[in-house]
């Protein structure tokens, strides 16, 4: 019984941290992405999509305008960005495949950086090194 109720408790923290966590996100920066898109294994269709990150940039929030998709982001870090750094999300490009790279949002000491899913992995191998396609924040 004393385990169930530190287990109860782990997870009623975990849940409040996250809520809290949420509640800490930066302004969303809206995005018109013109070609459809994998990210963190998942496809999304073309369309207008908004990016937040949390405070302490270890999450990033990516939402479809639709209100259908949802995906939080682990940030792996990324370069360091310039003060003037406007908004801008980078794709690996692999012919027609593209894959959610970075996400460099304004006024952020460093770009948030995702892991290759191993679906991106997979096509690397086969294809080489990506191109970089870069698509700025929509005014």
């Amino acid at each position: 019984m004393k385990t169930l109720n530190s287990v109860l408790l782990v997870a009623v923290v975990g849940i409040m941290t996250s809520a809290a966590s949420f509640a800490e996100m930066s302004e969303a920066t809206r995005f018109k992405v013109p070609f459809a898109f994998d990210a963190a294994g998942i496809s999304f269709a073309a369309g207008d999509y908004t990016v937040s990150t949390e405070s302490q940039a270890q999450l990033v929030k990516l939402s479809a305008l639709t209100g259908k998709q949802i995906l939080l982001l682990d940030n792996h870090g990324g370069k360091r960005l310039n003060a003037g750094t406007k908004s801008v999300l980078v794709f690996h490009r692999y012919g027609d495949q593209f894959f959610l790279y970075q996400a460099a949002m304004a006024g952020a000491d460093r770009a948030s950086q995702f892991k290759q899913s191993i679906r991106e992995k997979e096509i690397s191998i086969a294809r080489g090194a990506p191109s970089e396609v870069i698509v700025r924040a929509a005014d």
